[in-house]
C-alpha cells in the first residue's frame, strides 16, 4: 500500500470513531456502509476494501462500548432451553392463527419453505426450522376427506393416518419439487428440457 492509501485509511479510522464517540444520531455507525460500498474501493487492487473491512469491525466495537444496553446470551442450559420453548409456542400461536383464517395459503407456504432450504444435506438433517414447520403442518392438517361424512365416535377409532391428511400434503410437496426440478432445468438448458419432454 502507498502512503496516501494508508493515510486515507487512518483517516477514516478517526473520522468514524469521532462520529460515534461524540454523535448523538442512532445512525452514526451507518456511514461505514458507505466506505464499504463504495465501488472504487471494491474493485482497488491493493485490498482497501479488506483493510476498510477491518476499519468498519474496530468502529463496530467502539460503537458497542457505547450503548447503553446490549442483548445478552444466557449461559446456561435451561434458561436457552426456556427461550427456545417460548418462541417455539410463539410461533405456534402465529401459524394456528393463520391456519384458522387462510389453512390453505399457510400450508402452501410451509411447502414451499421446505422446498427452499438452500443448505447443505448434512444440514438439513438437522435442520430445526424444517423440524418444526413439518410438525406444524402434520399436526394441523385437516381432516380426511374420507372423514368428513363419519361422525365423531367413528373417527375417535381411526388412527391418526385415517383422520388426517398427511397424504395430501406430501403429495403437493412431491410434485412441487419435482416440477421446481424441471423448471430450473429448463431454465439452466431449455433443449435437454425439451428433448427430456419428449422422452416421456
Amino acid at each position: 500500500m502507498s502512503v496516501s492509501q494508508c493515510a486515507y485509511l487512518m483517516s477514516v479510522f478517526r473520522l468514524e470513531c469521532l462520529r460515534i464517540e461524540y454523535s448523538d444520531e442512532m445512525e452514526a455507525f451507518h456511514k461505514i456502509f458507505q466506505y464499504l460500498e463504495d465501488y472504487t474501493i471494491r474493485m482497488d487492487k491493493s485490498e482497501m476494501w479488506t483493510c476498510i473491512m477491518q476499519v468498519a469491525v474496530q468502529v463496530f466495537q467502539r460503537y458497542l462500548q457505547r450503548l447503553s444496553s446490549m442483548l445478552a446470551i444466557v449461559d446456561n442450559v435451561q434458561d436457552r432451553q426456556q427461550i427456545l420453548s417460548d418462541f417455539v409456542k410463539r410461533c405456534t400461536s402465529v401459524i394456528e392463527e393463520g391456519l384458522k383464517w387462510a389453512p390453505h395459503l399457510v400450508r402452501s407456504h410451509l411447502a414451499e419453505y421446505t422446498l427452499q432450504r438452500e443448505h447443505s444435506w448434512q444440514g438439513l438433517r438437522h435442520h430445526t426450522g424444517l423440524a418444526f414447520a413439518s410438525e406444524l403442518v402434520f399436526n394441523y392438517a385437516g381432516a380426511h376427506r374420507s372423514g368428513t361424512c363419519l361422525g365423531p365416535a367413528a373417527l375417535d377409532k381411526r388412527p391418526n393416518c385415517a383422520k388426517r391428511d398427511y397424504s395430501n400434503f406430501l403429495c403437493t410437496l412431491t410434485l412441487r419439487s419435482r416440477f421446481l426440478g424441471q423448471v430450473g432445468g429448463d431454465c439452466i438448458s431449455p433443449l435437454v428440457g425439451i428433448a427430456f419432454r419428449f422422452i416421456l
